[in-house]
């Protein structure tokens, strides 16, 4: 670090008032986050089918309900609608979490036997999948044929949905009315300090937060080289699960275990934060090593190990090189009874995928999150990959052996 940057640093977390209000306003307790829920749609569903249930222990009564109805159809219903469910408590309410896979259905029952039925598909991230509006709407249609009934799509950014039937509705607005309801209110009750943590929450991770933007603006404005110093150094739990495969101790355990079970002596070749890259000695006589670049000893067949995401990804490849060897190579592995080829139905141009195997990591929400559950990773990637290693390399160390089964032999 530069004297610079270091002045820099030291400003910023000791004499900077916005960066300390900054750092107050974030380093909150929140249990939505400590308990990796917050990118969960399913958890969102959860909560909300609680704290807008009227029959629910939560303090709010009817509130909750109403403030959350009311996003609903601020910009589609008629007034008199609703007004008719800004008084739900004249109504009997069920409110069904995750019915038929329909992460939340409302169903208003009034006196006269009428009804008004709402589904609510949610979407934190992750994208709407193939028919599935149109698939649900059919469900409630079949069940509820003479109902009112809505469709709402509630997301981030008011996403569109692939189905007309569905009305786009934003999480920003339904915060919103949390958030005036408990203005309104003041709320005392052990369910509004749930309800105030998790639009805390949302505000934090998925929504537009003008105060902490104009901090954030501020802050780099005055230290942006500490800032993008902070950066450079932030956990990265892949690059460390990557360092740590290739350390002589992990590596050679692994190297140890296989050579224990197979016979054969792996070695480990250049490598960097993100690849792993394994070759096996014994396939080099067989023609694996590519004749374009033999004096730097390039081989075509090698293990590859992918940190990336919260994902590891293991496979052999057959790498970018002289045609003629690289098509020999996939000849016979795909020749052979046991050899696998992946879903590579023919040799590839630059890298041909062949056995693979991809191996879930964590749960975990964030990096530092991740950092903390290394210990535990680590082992069982270990393991994974020598299990993938003894099951792989003696067939293809069979098929490399044999000779090219030519059409008329």
């Amino acid at each position: 670090m530069s004297a610079d940057a270091g002045n820099e640093l030291s400003a910023l977390i000791l004499d900077d008032n916005d960066f300390r209000a900054l750092s107050e306003r974030m380093d909150v307790f929140c249990p939505f986050d400590a308990t990796g829920i917050s990118h969960q749609e399913i958890r969102h569903s959860n909560f909300l089918s609680y704290i807008i249930d009227p029959s629910r222990p939560h303090g709010l009564g009817t509130a909750g309900l109403v403030a959350f109805t009311d996003a609903l159809l601020a910009n589609s219903a008629s007034s008199q609608t609703r007004l008719l469910l800004r008084y739900a408590t004249d109504m009997n309410v069920e409110v069904r979490r995750e019915w038929r896979n329909i992460d939340l259905l409302l169903i208003f029952e009034g006196s006269e036997g009428s009804a008004h039925v709402f589904a609510i598909e949610i979407k934190i991230g992750a994208a709407e999948t193939k028919d599935q509006l149109p698939k649900y709407a059919g469900i409630v249609e079949a069940e509820w044929p003479n109902a009112i009934k809505r469709y709402f799509f509630l997301t981030v950014k008011a996403d569109e949905p692939s189905d007309d039937r569905w009305e786009p509705v934003s999480f920003l607005s339904v915060v919103e009315n949390f958030e005036r309801m408990m203005k309104t209110r003041g709320t005392a009750e052990a369910g509004a300090d749930m309800l105030r943590a998790y639009v805390a929450m949302m505000r934090r991770r998925h929504l537009d937060n003008p105060d902490l933007e104009e901090l954030a603006t501020r802050i780099w404005a005055r230290h942006g080289m500490a800032l993008n110093y902070l950066m450079e150094q932030r956990p990265n739990p892949m690059r460390d699960l990557s360092g740590l495969m290739q350390s002589p101790e992990v590596f050679g355990r692994v190297a140890s275990a296989v050579k224990e079970q197979t016979g054969h002596r792996i070695k480990l070749e250049s490598s960097s934060n993100t690849y792993t890259r394994i070759s096996v000695p014994a396939w080099d006589p067989h023609g694996n090593i590519d004749p374009d670049d033999a004096e730097a000893g390039k081989r075509l067949l090698l293990c590859e190990l992918e940190c990336y995401g919260k994902r590891v990804h293991v496979r052999f490849q057959i790498n970018p090189g002289d045609a003629a060897a690289r098509e020999s190579i996939y000849t016979r592995i795909s020749q052979h009874p046991t050899a696998q080829t992946g879903s590579s139905k023919s040799l590839t141009g630059k890298w041909t995928r062949l056995a693979a195997e991809t191996i879930h990591l964590s749960r975990a929400q964030d990096d530092h999150q991740m950092n903390l559950e290394l210990e535990k990773v680590a082992p069982k990637v270990q393991s994974r990959l020598v299990d993938f290693l003894v099951e792989h390399i003696p067939p293809y160390t069979d098929a490399l052996s044999r000779q090219e089964v030519t059409k008329g032999d």
